[in-house]
């Protein structure tokens, strides 16, 4: 009942239909990740998860387990160094204020109809 993967550097983690997201070893064996909320969505970067949670919410593993500080999430996204959710009013939110020398964060998407 896999909906969704994502990879970190030395990890593999699924999430599954009841929005439980797993770490998956490399002797096949699969942990759930103790996060206490229903997972809608799943991102990684170098070597931290994201959790996009019911409640709009972002966790993350970085730093033991904490939440981002947005609200009213509804995707995320993550590469190598780069965070990236964004919001129901289309505010783009980053875990950098420059990214490629410009001011993502915050900015206000322009979505086309």
């Amino acid at each position: 009942d896999i909906v969704q993967i994502v990879c970190t550097e030395r990890e593999v983690v699924a999430l599954d239909t009841s929005g439980v997201a797993f770490k998956c070893s490399d002797s096949g064996m699969t942990d759930p990740i103790n996060i206490g909320e229903t997972v809608l969505q799943v991102a990684a970067s170098d070597k931290t998860i994201y959790a996009l949670l019911s409640d709009g919410t972002v966790f993350t593993t970085d730093q033991g387990g904490k939440t981002m500080p947005w609200n009213n999430i509804i995707c995320i996204a993550a590469c190598r160094g780069l965070f990236a959710a964004v919001d129901r009013n289309g505010i783009l939110h980053t875990d950098t204020s420059l990214f490629c020398g410009k001011a993502w964060n915050e900015m206000k998407l322009q979505i086309p109809e």
